[in-house]
Formats: C-alpha cells, structure tokens, sequence
C-alpha cells in the first residue's frame, strides 16, 4: 500500500474521530461493549504458523442458527471468533458459551442498546487486530462464508489483497417445516445480490462501516468469497428479527435501517402475511434480502467450500464460459 494511501485512511479516521456525533457514539460503544481477555498469542498464531484469521460478530436471539454458524466458520478454518451478545433473551448466550469450553470462540457483553453497527463491529476488530489477526471476517449470524475449491482460510492466507469483497446470494425456505441442517427444504436465488460484504487485513486505522459492506482502510478491494445468507427461517424468528431490529434503531436519527424500521413497526397479524407471501414467492420489495434471480434447491449446510455452479465474481463468470 502507498504512503499516499496510509495518510488518506489517517485523515480520514481523525477527522471522524473529533467529530462531536461522533465521539458521543464511541464513548456509549466503548462504555457499553466489554471485550473479554485477549488470548495468548500463541493460540492465535494461526494454521501451519501462515497467519491467523479471526471471525468477529455482535448477535441477539440468534439461538436456531448459532451453533451452525459458528462450527462452519472453525471447519472453515477460522483461527478465532469473537462474540458480543447483545443482551440476547433465548439461548444464544447459553450455545455461545458451551463452544467457547471447548474451541477458540470468545464472548463479548454488548450492553448498549442501540444498533452502532458500524462503530462495534469497528472495535470488536481492533479487538481481533491485538489478538494477532493477519485477517478479519466481520460476519452476522445469519452468513454462511464461502470460498471455491477451499476453506476461506486457506483461500485469505495466500491472497495478497488487503481486501476481499464476498458476493451475497439470499436463501430462504420452502415451506413451514425447513429447519436450519435440514439438507432439503431451502432455496437459493442464483443471481447475487447488489450489496457485498468484506473480509480484510486488519490496520491501525481502520472503520467497518454500517452492514460490514465496506471497509476504509488502505487497498483495493477484490472478489473471491461468496455468502449463503439466511435471513429468515420462521415466522417467530423473522417476528423477533425485525422487531429487534427496529428497537435498536430507535434511538439513531435518519433514514438509515428503514426496512427494519418499517416491517418491525407490523401487527402480528399483518407479519404473517409477510411470512406467508415470502414463502410463496409474493413478499414484493417490501421485504429485503429475498432471493434473487433463478433458485435452486440447496443443501448450504453440508457445503465444505462453494457448492453450486454460480459463479462467485464476474470474472470467474468470463473465464468459465
């Protein structure tokens, strides 16, 4: 990376930095998000001594599907997961805390309320940066994180990149009965969505934005991840999904989250018709993070690196023509 570069990223944070918004965000995130002990370097070393790659999320009431994100994440060979559990009230703290006796997962408390994306997820890496990450993965519980032909350890540790982008292809249930590992009963849309997310080199610098979609810091961002995302997998879970969702925002002004905003503002009764739409294939634009394109009957749960044909990046698109 450029000198140029480094300065642009340095200017960049301080001016945020002093910014008085700003700086009243960063003391309720740092007053209210408490990091466990960082772990001896040498569990943090990573695989075969070729640098290590952390995971680091913020979750609430995640309990149906936890437990299969974070295994993945360790069969995808991912040397380390930080957790902040923001006041979940079913099992996820419980299933969180039954890994970590047993696999390198470590748990946060994230008492503050309201939805600072952006600012935690940006302090839950610096976390990961002191604890020894050559990369970081900013990931939500509902992602499932691909590479082709390989681990997304494996593939991060030969990339020479600062930044990796990860396509986003939307999965969703066919019916009432499709149940996370179920190895039937879900599909996936075959054309990605617009927005992408980001894996990156950890720097002193750096800000994860709103949505881990982007990433300031200093590089050129380039394709190779793809995300199996499963947003909604009930109704009771997309009911507290959304309901959660708008509760946290509500103490942040603007326009930001409007479809959590609007969906979680719903009566029950008009929710299942949400969730009655979105299974026949009718939920509309209301309803973001519904597949997209042709679907395909997928089994994502049993998928040891990207398991279907859809290319991950444009230009693998050209070359496998």
């Amino acid at each position: 990376m450029s000198a140029k570069q480094q300065l642009g990223a340095v200017k960049r944070r301080t001016e945020q930095w002093w910014r008085p918004d700003e700086r009243v965000v960063r003391t309720r995130v740092a007053e209210g998000l408490v990091l466990p002990a960082l772990p001896p370097r040498g569990r943090s070393s990573g695989l075969n001594g070729t640098g290590s790659v952390w995971a680091v999320t913020m979750v609430k009431n995640e309990a149906d599907i936890i437990a299969t994100t974070l295994r993945h994440l360790l069969e995808q060979e991912v040397d380390g997961i930080l957790v902040a559990d923001n006041g979940s009230t079913d099992d996820t703290r419980v299933i969180i805390e039954d890994l970590a006796s047993s696999a390198p997962v470590f748990l946060a408390d994230d008492r503050e309320p309201a939805f600072f994306q952006g600012q935690k997820m940006t302090r839950l890496s610096h976390w990961a940066r002191r604890a020894g990450a050559a990369w970081v993965i900013p990931f939500d519980a509902d992602e499932l994180w691909f590479a082709k032909s390989q681990t997304v350890g494996a593939f991060l540790r030969q990339s020479p990149a600062s930044i990796v982008r990860a396509s986003i292809f939307n999965v969703a249930p066919l019916g009432t009965g499709a149940r996370v590992g179920d190895d039937a009963g879900w599909v996936m849309g075959r054309q990605a969505s617009w927005w992408k997310k980001v894996a990156f080199r950890p720097h002193p610098f750096m800000a994860v934005a709103m949505g881990n979609h982007e990433v300031d810091r200093p590089g050129r961002p380039v394709d190779g991840l793809g995300i199996a995302h499963l947003p909604y997998r009930s109704l009771a879970q997309m009911a507290s999904k959304l309901r959660a969702g708008a509760a946290s925002l509500s103490d942040i002004p603007g326009s930001s989250g409007l479809h959590w905003r609007d969906l979680g503002s719903l009566s029950d009764e008009d929710l299942r018709q949400v969730w009655s739409d979105l299974l026949a294939g009718d939920a509309g634009e209301r309803v973001q993070w519904l597949p997209e394109g042709d679907l395909e009957p997928v089994d994502v749960f049993s998928w040891s690196s990207w398991g279907s044909d859809v290319p991950l990046y444009a230009q693998e698109a050209v070359t496998t023509r």
